[in-house]
């Protein structure tokens, strides 16, 4: 099959893992980056934030590469999201 304006890349590929880069002259397949710290994230990014004591969710989108989050002491699950990198998840302990 066929699509008008569209190419076949022949590469070996996983759904998961891998993703296709448009962004030089060839189209071409790259390992998706992993996301190693609330410090040096991708930007932009979308942060979600969800108390474990009270099930409270924020979301936030990061502009500038880095998120500080300070709220009441307790524990939180911080989900981050930023195309083409893999979702991370980090657990966040505020501490009075």
């Amino acid at each position: 099959m066929h699509l008008p304006g569209c190419e076949r890349l022949q590469a070996k590929a996983s759904v998961f893992d891998d993703y296709v880069d448009l962004s030089g002259s060839e189209a071409t397949v790259r390992p998706r980056p992993e996301i190693e710290s609330l410090d040096a994230l991708p930007i932009p990014a979308t942060v979600t934030v969800t108390c474990r004591a009270s099930g409270a969710v924020g979301t936030y989108t990061v502009e500038d590469g880095s998120f500080d989050y300070d709220d009441l002491p307790g524990t939180y699950d911080v989900r981050v999201s930023a195309w083409p990198y893999h979702d991370a998840h980090f657990v966040l302990e505020i501490t009075p």
